[in-house]
């Protein structure tokens, strides 16, 4: 005869100890809790200690679950995001600081331009200037995504001029994201090279000196933006009637036609 015998056990940890296990062994609900405190107010204790238990854990640099691709589809469900939109919402600045020393720089691949002017919207530009000062030694071309997209954040602000054209002269000397093989652009999290021509032309006000503006320049012939934007708005250069029908016919050609055959009956 055979015994089955079922085994239960019961786990004890010290109150003052959740937040560490809760991290450890469930990160992802860790972040959504945090979320959930922020937006109760995110002044209390319970969520300053939960803060930092996830500061603690924050895998950093290291490989995240569900691979660099997921990531880039939504970034906003990573717990990069959370976090920080959590910290911002709460208004932080302690677990500010500390979170940028945690998280590294590789992790602000994931940070798009509209979680960058939240944080700048809450803790100003100041606040990120050590940042990027390290994004920019370790290399333009290394943490393009992450400087473009900051970029795209500052440089309509008065405060992030010098920073925005520090980094727009430095961006302009890149070669665009377009001579990179798709598999590259998707696993590095890179945009694509006409978002990059966009913010670099929304940013060309920064661009104070004629090598920076040459290099602009040669970014985005090379890229094909020049001859988009050229070909997309030539309509308008035209005279007002061959406006409508140029712009109508290279929207659908039998738009054209069916314009002729009404001013025919009449």
């Amino acid at each position: 005869m055979d015994y089955w015998y079922r085994r239960a056990a019961i786990v004890l940890w010290a109150k003052a100890d959740h937040e560490r296990i809760l991290c450890r062994h469930n990160f992802p609900a860790a972040c959504g809790e945090f979320a959930k405190l922020a937006a109760a107010g995110g002044k209390g204790p319970a969520f300053m200690r939960l803060g930092r238990a996830i500061i603690e854990e924050y895998p950093g640099s290291r490989p995240l679950a569900g691979g660099l691709s997921s990531i880039v589809r939504d970034p906003a469900g990573h717990p990069f995001h959370i976090i920080l939109s959590a910290i911002a919402r709460a208004g932080s600045e302690d677990l500010l600081e500390c979170f940028l020393e945690a998280a590294g720089t590789g992790s602000f691949e994931l940070c798009d331009s509209k979680l960058w002017r939240k944080l700048i919207r809450v803790f100003g530009v100041g606040a990120f200037d050590n940042l990027c000062k390290i994004l920019v030694e370790e290399g333009v071309d290394n943490n393009r995504r992450a400087l473009f997209q900051y970029l795209d954040a500052i440089h309509g602000s008065k405060a992030g001029g010098t920073r925005a054209e520090d980094i727009a002269s430095r961006l302009a000397g890149l070669s665009p994201a377009l001579n990179q093989p798709s598999i590259v652009r998707l696993h590095a999290g890179t945009p694509d090279s006409r978002e990059e021509a966009r913010v670099l032309l929304c940013a060309s006000h920064h661009l104070k000196n004629d090598v920076a503006r040459t290099a602009a320049t040669a970014f985005l012939e090379a890229d094909g933006s020049v001859a988009y934007i050229r070909n997309t708005l030539r309509f308008l250069s035209s005279p007002p009637r061959a406006n409508r029908w140029s712009f109508q016919t290279r929207l659908h050609p039998r738009c054209s036609n069916l314009q002729r055959r009404s001013s025919r009956q009449r």
